[in-house]
């Protein structure tokens, strides 16, 4: 009986040892894994960041220009030019309810599709992103 219950013993302690040991691995892996995520994550981070600074300091640049145009322009002129833009904001808040409409139909359309249909679209999505990427990414290196 004392040989049964040291064997108990013994596999109780062994098969703590074994979840243990799988538990480590399992966690070895996991932190290489987002270890992994984070470094890249970091890596399109600063790539982001570098191109919004890129960005805003053509804006800021363009902006400036703008502005000092507007300097020499007369009353007249500026008259104008609130008035197009009174149209363009006008239109733009004309443009984004439909872009709404659109969005809820798109929305709608898709909460009646299958799973299957919904991996296609997505494939099909993807696909055409990374074409309109590759196009970009070519027509930046000229």
């Amino acid at each position: 009986m004392m040989d049964y219950l040291n064997e108990g013993l013994k596999k109780a302690f062994y098969t703590s040892v074994g979840i243990a040991a799988a538990a480590a691995d399992r966690t070895e892996k996991a932190v290489d894994t987002f270890s992994k995520r984070g470094e890249e994550t970091v890596q399109k981070s600063k790539v982001f960041n570098e191109e919004l600074k890129r960005k805003k300091e053509t804006v800021q640049s363009s902006v400036k220009d703008v502005l000092d145009s507007l300097g020499d322009l007369s009353r007249e002129e500026l008259e104008l030019i609130r008035g197009k833009l009174s149209e363009v904001e006008k239109s733009m808040g004309e443009t984004g309810k439909e872009m709404k409409l659109s969005a809820e139909a798109i929305k709608e359309s898709l909460g009646k599709m299958s799973r299957e249909e919904l991996t296609l679209i997505r494939a099909k999505l993807n696909e055409t992103a990374q074409n309109w990427t590759d196009g970009h990414d070519e027509g930046a290196g000229q």
